[in-house]
C-alpha cells in the first residue's frame, strides 16, 4: 500500500496574444503593431501549464497584465492614427467546445 502519494495532472493551454480587432487604415495597423512590439507586448501564441483551465487562465492574464501595464493611451494617441482608429489587444484560448475564451483585453480608445 502506497501512502503519501497523490496523482498529479497538468493541463497545457495555448493562448493567442495579439490584436483581436481593429478599425482604421493599414498604416494604423502597422503603427499599432510597431507600438505593441516596441513595448514588448506578446504578439504570438504562448503555452501555459497548470492544474486546470482556471489556473492557466490566471497565468495568461498575469502575463497579459504585465504587458498591458506598459501601454499608454496617451502614447498611442501620439502615433498619429486616423481619427476613427480603434483596436483591441487581447489574450484568449479556445475551450473544449472550440469557443473563444478571452482572459484579458486592452481597448483603444
Amino acid at each position: 500500500m502506497l501512502t503519501g502519494c497523490e496523482e498529479t495532472t497538468s493541463k497545457d493551454n495555448a493562448y493567442s496574444f495579439g490584436i483581436s480587432s481593429y478599425n482604421g487604415s493599414l498604416g494604423d495597423l502597422a503603427a499599432i503593431e510597431g507600438y505593441l512590439k516596441g513595448k514588448g507586448a506578446p504578439l504570438s501564441p504562448q503555452i501555459f501549464t497548470g492544474k486546470d483551465d482556471a489556473d492557466t487562465d490566471k497565468q495568461a492574464k498575469a502575463a497579459f497584465d504585465k504587458a498591458a501595464a506598459k501601454l499608454s493611451r496617451d502614447e498611442i494617441k501620439e502615433l498619429g492614427l486616423s481619427s476613427s482608429a480603434s483596436f483591441t489587444y487581447s489574450a484568449a484560448r479556445s475551450d473544449d467546445k472550440g469557443e473563444t475564451v478571452t482572459v484579458a483585453r486592452f481597448t483603444y480608445p
